[in-house]
């Protein structure tokens, strides 16, 4: 039977599993912060360019609503 964890080696093993958390967390959120603007900003691309099909249709029709 292994002799139980000393409390030194619980503390190492709990600073060492926080710290691999926190780089995770931040990997993650790194991650995020270059993904979400670049699709964004290709959505608002979409959204620009069905808007000026529309403009053209509604500015040869007239207002509708």
């Amino acid at each position: 039977m292994p002799e139980p964890t000393s409390d030194g080696d619980a503390l190492e093993m709990a600073i060492i599993t926080a710290a691999i958390t926190v780089l995770a967390g931040a990997i993650v959120l790194t991650a995020l912060w270059c993904v979400v603007p670049h699709h964004v900003v290709l959505q608002l691309r979409g959204v620009e360019r069905e808007w000026r099909e529309v403009a053209a249709i509604w500015s040869r029709e007239g207002t509708r609503g």
